[in-house]
């Protein structure tokens, strides 16, 4: 992984058998940043899985659920 400035290893950069979870309020962007990460595989022909959990108690919440 490329280091920072500081030392630290680039969060945006990925290695093989890396395990990255990401946390946040409802609505927040967690998605999009989980596929942003996914799509930045440091490693060609790495796998990847994205897992999103919710409960359909709603309408809204059932079609969101069926987009992803």
């Amino acid at each position: 992984m490329r280091e920072t400035r500081q030392g630290r290893r680039d969060p945006r950069k990925l290695r093989q058998g890396q395990l990255i979870l990401v946390i946040g309020g409802a609505s927040s962007g967690k998605s999009a940043v989980a596929l942003e990460l996914a799509g930045k595989g440091g490693t060609r022909g790495m796998a990847r899985a994205f897992v999103a959990t919710g409960q359909a108690l709603d309408k809204e919440m059932a079609e969101r659920i069926r987009r992803h």
